[in-house]
This record gives C-alpha cells, structure tokens and sequence, in this order.
C-alpha cells in the first residue's frame, strides 16, 4: 500500500465505499499488521465499537427512510438493488401493500387470457426522431418516444374494438359490460417506492405531442413521490413498456377493475423477413391480456394485430390524429 494509505483489501474497499465509511477515520484495522477488514466496516457502518485498534469508527451519513426491515442473522451482505440485502424481511405496508391487494383481486377475480403479435418497428423508430426534432424545433422540451408512438396507436385501437376499453360489473340486479366513452390511458411506471400505474386522463382527446408531454410529467411525478391520487385512479387501458428493462416479452397483469393491458417488448435489432428477402429489423412483442367475461378471443386478436399494423406503418396514425 503507498505511505500513508489505510491497509485494506479491495474488497473490503469496494464495502466500505457502499457503506460510506471513511477507512482512514477506523485505521489501523484490527487484523494482521492493522489490516482493515470486513467487521471494522460493517462495525463502523452501524455505529457500534469494535474491540481492537478500530475503536472509534465514523459516523455514518443519515439515511433516507426505508421500509421496516428486520436482520434474519448472519453476517449482513451488501445491500443490493434499491438496498435491499438477501437475509432480510421487509413489512408490507404502504405502497407495497396496496400493490399486492390489487394483485391478488385482479388474478382471483378476472377470467384473464392472452394473445400476442410480434411487429417490425423500424419505420416508426425512425419517425419518433423526426418527430422529437420537430417538437424542440418549436421549443417544445420533449422527446417523441416510440412508446408514445405505440399509445397513439393503442387509443385509435381501443376506439375500433371498444369491449378492450370497458368494465365488468356485478351485482344484485345481475351481470353487466360497460363500454367506456372515455379514455384514460394508463401506463405501468417504475419508481423506487414501488409500481406505480398513473393516467392519462382523456387520452382519446389530446395529441401525440399532448400525450408525450404529460406522459413525462406524470412519470416524473411518480417518480419524486409528487403524485396526486386522482393521476392513480379512474384508469380505462393501460400500456405496460417493460421492454425498457430489455425483456423481450412478458406475462401482463390486468389493473383491476380495467378490461385489459397491453404489454410491449424491447424493440431488437432482428432477422425479418421483407418483400421475400431476409433483413435486419427493429422487432418488437405485443401481448395483450385481456378479461375473457368482456371480451372474446376474435376481437382481442383482432386489437393486436391492428395496432401491429399501425405500428409498422406508423403513416396510418395520421388518419386519426
């Protein structure tokens, strides 16, 4: 080690980087030759003296509140994503509670099947850049998305195949469907305190460049924990991308009390075939799940191969802009 440095495996560095512990503040260590090891950081990290040369570790920085997490024993690894470490048990209260009760209503009281298309995307991949330079070049600071691009499509979709934006009611007087006038397009957002599912209120009415623009700010909302309640409720349709996490397909859960949910795949690079010739493509999945006791199989292929079509020909979009 060069003069002067704490002594200290790479490791044992790397540890107490994530833990933000200074080494220099509890050197020498207590191993060989005052070798900083693994309990003098994690001693330090959590405040309580070690016996040895490392007695006086340094205080930790304040943390941000975090679920009620209790230790199962052993030695306590190194948090993982979003901190949280194998070995620990985390209190389902909060968010995390509301999610698991809409789960668990959706999956025992919707009747769910699946269907699902794959689209050649490159056309509209090309369009979302015109389309964002077009936006910033009238000072708009916005970025055309291809997910955006695959909203539009959903709502002109949902408008041919209505029985994909209803609901499902019972009651004393006997079963009923309602077709929904309305549109409130929801989308599926990952935030650190959980999923989040926020709506775009009448999306049927605003532009691609409206839905661009509030789609940024009501993921933005969810994710500094700004968002109001009335942005998370009343939901008709919703849009699930998680091919941002690079999965290419997916097994989509219905919001409930919605009709259905369209899950899209990452957008590859792939082999496709066009005009008899193989090419290399911009591919992506569709799967949509959709409420059996609403909606037929037909129709609900029918809806996803339509906005496939779309999608692949995104000059469609304009028909109904």
């Amino acid at each position: 080690e060069p003069a002067g440095r704490p002594l200290a495996k790479p490791p044992v560095r790397k540890l107490a980087k994530d833990l933000g512990v200074d080494l220099a503040a509890i050197a020498p260590g207590s191993g060989p030759d005052g070798v900083i090891t693994r309990e003098d950081v994690q001693a330090a990290a959590s405040g309580a003296p070690e016996e040895g040369p490392a007695a006086s570790p340094a205080p930790t920085p304040a943390a941000p509140e975090a679920p009620t997490l209790h230790a199962v024993g052993g030695e306590k690894p190194v948090p993982g994503f979003r901190g949280r470490t194998p070995g620990e048990v985390e209190t389902v209260k909060g968010i995390r509670k509301r999610i698991v009760e809409k789960m668990e209503l959706s999956r025992r009281d919707i009747p769910e099947a699946t269907c699902s298309s794959d689209a050649d995307l490159t056309e509209l991949w090309e369009l979302r850049q015109v389309l964002t330079e077009q936006a910033r070049a009238q000072g708009f600071d916005v970025k055309i998305t291809p997910f955006v691009l695959i909203m539009r499509a959903a709502i002109i979709g949902l408008r041919r195949f209505p029985t994909l934006n209803a609901r499902f009611h019972r009651d004393d007087d006997g079963a009923r469907i309602e077709l929904l006038e309305h549109i409130n397009l929801g989308f599926a957002a990952d935030t650190d305190a959980g999923l989040m599912v926020p709506n775009i209120k009448d999306a049927h009415t605003k532009s691609t460049l409206q839905l661009a623009l509030e789609l940024g700010e009501l993921a933005g909302q969810a994710r500094d924990g700004s968002i109001g309640p009335a942005a998370l409720t009343g939901g008709t349709f919703t849009v699930n991308n998680y091919g941002a996490f690079g999965n290419d397909d997916g097994d989509p859960i219905i919001n409930h009390p919605e009709g259905a949910i369209l899950g899209v795949g990452a957008i590859r690079e792939r082999p496709w075939v066009v005009d008899g010739e193989l090419a290399v493509r911009r591919v992506a999945r569709f799967t949509l799940a959709f409420d059996h006791r609403i909606c037929d199989g037909g129709e609900a292929g029918r809806f996803v191969t339509y906005v496939s079509e779309m999608c692949e020909q995104p000059g469609k979009l304009l028909l109904h802009v």
